[in-house]
């Protein structure tokens, strides 16, 4: 693996990365894996903020570690920024099975949007980090040619919710098939809470939903609290 100059693996690199260093740097980043590398290097050049990401390690888990191993890449929203493009990226499993979004906002690492791909097989993050790129390709798309962008009314109400303000205790997870909040409690994570619409299609959701009831049912899936306390 090529190596960087005053960058140690694994950590964060918070120095900007100039345009003619995007194929290197994603190189490194992307450990082996042609599409996360590409989807880095296409962020790099495009502006796009990324914190983390990791192409998963199904060779090194043991059995039952390989069932729930991911590979991922964490997008970063600063204060100031407009949060459409997080609640693109939040929305993706809505439209892709097997993608997992972690929506999460905490004072060390700010406001992340981080996409989980299965990983149980070497390589099996390919064609899902390959979605992720042709996604953000698309988005930029309809962008320029000022196209509306449907985003699940839920997710955006996540996303608000979460980026509001710092909520370093919970986050909450959005998958095709519906939606978890969870609460950190110290390095663990339990699940307090699962949205009670979940099992609707998003099809039958749009069109069938009452939306009082709707609206009324996420805000108390969204504040809902732990039994634990």
């Amino acid at each position: 693996m090529e190596e960087i100059e005053g960058y140690e693996f694994g950590h964060v690199y918070e120095d900007k990365i100039e345009p003619e260093d995007a194929k290197k740097f994603a190189t490194v980043f992307g450990e082996g894996s042609k599409a996360l590398t590409e989807l880095i290097e296409y962020c790099i050049l495009n502006g796009i903020s990324t914190l983390a990401s990791c192409k998963g390690h199904p060779e090194e888990k043991s059995i039952v570690e390989k069932l729930l191993e991911t590979g991922y890449i964490t997008f970063n929203f600063e204060d100031d920024d407009n949060f459409e493009f997080a609640y693109y990226m939040a929305n993706v499993p809505l439209l892709k099975k097997g993608i997992i979004a972690e929506v999460d906002s905490n004072y060390a690492a700010g406001r992340n949007v981080t996409l989980r791909v299965p990983a149980i097989k070497k390589d099996m993050c390919e064609k899902y980090f390959e979605y992720i790129l042709e996604s953000i390709k698309e988005y930029r798309k309809m962008k320029d040619e000022n196209k509306e962008i449907n985003i699940d009314s839920d997710v955006k109400k996540i996303v608000d919710y979460m980026f509001e303000d710092i909520k370093c205790y919970e986050t909450f997870e959005i998958t095709y098939k519906g939606l978890k909040k969870y609460e950190r409690d110290g390095i663990f994570i339990t699940k307090v809470s699962t949205c009670p619409l979940s099992n609707y299609t998003s099809i039958l959701h749009k069109k069938f939903n009452d939306e009082i009831r709707h609206s009324k049912m996420i805000d108390e899936f969204i504040n809902s609290e732990s039994s634990r306390k």
